[in-house]
């Protein structure tokens, strides 16, 4: 339905609006009723509506101080104005604001219904024309994604090598690629061998990219699908963290691993190349991510990594996986944000996207580890703080409360009651 707001001081005018025009029949309904200009933008941020019928004199802000508001700040909303003879010149000023029609007081149902149907129809042809452009913008998007994709896919096999070209090309297709790594995705279905049916493969294709996507959704990737049973992803890293790349890699894989098997019933090997810092060096990141691969060490829910010595790649199964990439590193650095911003509206994903971490996976990861969720660490960081408080200070409850981070002091009472064992004021007197 469409949502209309009216405006007019004149209690008569409301009323009848309201209560005496079919607005159901009209596919509308009434939001709101404001007196004058100024009540109604409030009612503007709250109830957001489609058609705006206004008075023209109103005490406060009038309906051209209104039209004016609402033309540069809710450029979509339609706005009708009512208006007496006397006023009806000065009204026409409100055209420049937007105004789609003027209706002279007093007048007809039909006119009203007549202002109505013209403002609907602008609002479906423009919301239309909106979805079309949408539309458009993701299927442009696509083949930009396509035309990207197909010149990574040259670049890997050595049908584009030249440096420069390679470096003008990715740059006028805005190929981000800096300081990245390729890992190369080797895909079997659950329970199925290798001879699976295309469909079945491509179904299976399909689910991998999705999921790398999801998985990687904080880097700047690219995903090529190389064959029936091989997808490949390049990441752009942060320069800066070079040393941390593998380390935040590897739970990445975990995850992917894990969500592959158990949401989509499909099987895993994943190689990882080095770093390359040369937008040239694609086929070489790809060709890593491929001899990791080839490791004959493999075996199914393991990741490898590319060994510039060996030429091969260094196999690691899950339960070797935490060894390598030093998880306390990860809890500890969890541990050292929450202590520094608890006093700030942190959340999981706030301390998700810190660690570079999918935010139901580090959930899960640091409830194993510690034996307690982030959210109880939260509340135990927040609580000792709260505690040194009370007994040092001479701070209100309230105040406390919102040093540590919460806002509502009813609410903090009752955490630090079944924290303590006590309330605030009880714990301070102890």
């Amino acid at each position: 339905m469409y949502k209309i707001l009216i405006v007019d001081d004149e209690p008569a005018i409301r009323k009848g609006l309201v209560h005496l025009m079919p607005w159901d029949s009209l596919d509308c309904m009434i939001v709101a009723a404001a007196v004058d200009g100024i009540e109604a933008v409030e009612l503007l941020k709250t109830e957001k509506p489609d058609i705006v019928i206004t008075d023209i004199k109103m005490p406060g802000m009038n309906g051209l101080e209104l039209s004016k508001h609402i033309y540069e700040n809710y450029p979509a909303i339609k706005i009708i104005i009512l208006t007496a003879y006397s006023d009806f010149d000065y009204s026409q000023s409100a055209i420049k604001y937007g105004a789609i029609d003027f209706i002279l007081k007093p007048t007809s149902a039909d006119k009203f219904i007549e202002a109505i149907e013209k403002a609907k129809l602008m609002i479906k042809k423009e919301r239309e024309n909106k979805m079309i452009i949408e539309n458009l913008k993701t299927e442009l998007s696509h083949q930009i994604q396509e035309i990207q994709e197909n010149l990574l896919l040259k670049i890997m096999h050595g049908i584009e090598s030249d440096p420069i070209q390679i470096n003008n090309k990715c740059r006028s297709l805005q190929i981000h690629l800096e300081h990245y790594l390729a890992i190369m995705a080797k895909i079997k279905l659950h329970g199925h061998s290798d001879n699976h049916t295309p469909a079945s493969s491509n179904h299976g294709i399909l689910l991998t990219k999705k999921l790398l996507a999801s998985v990687f959704k904080d880097y700047v990737h690219y995903t090529i699908i190389v064959d029936q049973h091989h997808i490949c992803i390049f990441l752009n890293m942060n320069k800066d963290h070079a040393s941390q790349t593998i380390e935040n890699m590897i739970p990445a894989c975990h995850e992917l691993i894990y969500m592959a098997k158990n949401l989509n019933k499909l099987d895993l090997l994943l190689g990882i190349s080095r770093c390359h810092d040369d937008i040239s060096s694609i086929s070489t990141a790809y060709e890593e991510s491929m001899a990791a691969l080839s490791n004959p060490l493999y075996s199914n829910d393991a990741v490898t990594i590319f060994d510039e010595e060996k030429n091969n790649g260094s196999s690691l199964e899950f339960n070797q996986m935490e060894q390598y990439i030093h998880y306390p590193s990860i809890i500890e650095k969890v541990d050292e944000y929450i202590m520094n911003h608890y006093h700030e509206n942190i959340s999981l994903s706030t301390i998700a996207d810190v660690v570079h971490l999918n935010s139901s996976y580090l959930s899960r990861y640091y409830k194993k580890e510690t034996n307690i969720t982030l959210t109880e660490k939260i509340t135990h960081v927040r609580m000792e703080r709260a505690k040194i408080l009370l007994k040092t200070t001479n701070l209100k409850i309230y105040e406390i409360a919102s040093i540590v981070g919460i806002e509502n002091s009813t609410y903090f009472s009752i955490s630090f009651n079944k924290y303590t064992g006590h309330y605030p004021k009880e714990y301070r007197a102890l």
